[in-house]
């Protein structure tokens, strides 16, 4: 009997997946998308492929081969911490949480805290925020338009110069 073995490789590791049929490969594939996803998020590292640079993003991102970010802004001064936060979020296809951006920050740029994180997305009154450039999409955050707009227009050249 034929039996067939599909692998999926994930920043973290390849799992895989066997069955007597195609629809029993397929179906097991949905599903350890949907586990790939949530164990790449709890190890601190994306899916091959989730972390997109694009150009002129790249002279300020870098991503390694295990899909962490890392900042290659000369002088750290230059960027606040809501315009670091907007550059990380330019940066990431999918929506994230304030933990999971606030683990990235501290890992790439300085110590951020969730909670810190937090008042850029959502804060009001006197906080530095960019409330207006993001959108909440499920349990995550991601930039809207305007916001990818503000990145590109306002911060990138500003980098660049």
């Amino acid at each position: 009997m034929v039996r067939f073995r599909v692998a999926l490789s994930y920043g973290f590791g390849e799992v895989s997946v066997e069955g007597e049929s195609t629809k029993e490969v397929i179906d097991s594939i949905d599903q350890l998308k949907t586990i790939g996803r949530k164990a790449a998020r709890k190890l601190g590292s994306a899916p091959a492929g989730k972390i997109s640079v694009e150009k002129g993003l790249s002279d300020v991102i870098d991503v390694d081969e295990r899909g962490r970010v890392k900042f290659k802004v000369p002088e750290s001064s230059k960027l606040s911490g809501k315009e670091v936060l907007a550059l990380l979020l330019l940066a990431l296809d999918e929506p994230t949480s304030p933990s999971d951006l606030s683990e990235k920050l501290s890992s790439s740029w300085k110590k951020v805290s969730s909670k810190r994180v937090s008042s850029y997305l959502t804060a009001t009154g006197n906080t530095p925020t960019i409330r207006g450039y993001v959108v909440k999409d499920g349990h995550g955050y991601k930039l809207n338009a305007a916001g990818r707009g503000w990145v590109k227009k306002e911060i990138l050249p500003r980098l660049s110069a």
